[in-house]
């Protein structure tokens, strides 16, 4: 059977890096590191081959492009950057499952197509991550991998029940 593949846009960032090496101890995944900055991307990659030689990894500069080749889409990136990655993305993420760190209620209106799962790392200290979607069995399918990471899920019922947190 193949590997389930991940995008994983921002994988260059703090959490993204940690999902990255996370996911990738795992090996139940292919993944797709997408970031427009080559040189922080290529940085990670050494670090992950280091760390797991074996590791089924790819990076990719056209965040587009990787998405496409995805069956599940993690965003990492600055709340600033959700337009522009969302608009790269839109017309790829067509019923995939799409999971927003860190959650904003924009994603669920960007990508109207996509299945929508937004997630907060509520407090580093205590690894929960509080999580809504647009779809409950997305929702189940992230919060299940979220738990194989070595995080507490803790499904909320909306976007909005994230938001007060």
């Amino acid at each position: 059977m193949a590997k389930q593949t991940i995008a994983l846009v921002g994988a260059e960032g703090k959490t993204g890096s940690a999902l990255a090496l996370g996911l990738v101890r795992l090996n139940l995944y292919r993944l797709l590191l997408l970031s427009e900055d080559e040189s922080r991307l290529q940085k990670l990659s050494q670090q992950i081959l280091l760390l797991s030689p074996e590791a089924d990894i790819e990076l990719i500069s056209c965040i587009k492009d990787g998405c496409w080749e995805a069956d599940v889409v993690i965003v990492d990136v600055p709340h600033a950057f959700i337009r522009d990655v969302a608009d790269k993305i839109k017309e790829v993420s067509t019923q995939k499952i799409v999971f927003a760190i860190p959650a904003a209620q924009e994603w669920e209106q960007l990508l109207p197509n996509a299945k929508v799962v937004t997630g907060i790392l509520n407090n580093p200290d205590m690894p929960e991550v509080a999580m809504a979607g647009n779809d409950r069995e997305s929702v189940l399918i992230m919060a299940d991998l979220i738990k194989k990471l070595g995080f507490q899920p803790v499904i909320k019922e909306s976007f909005f029940a994230l938001n007060t947190l």
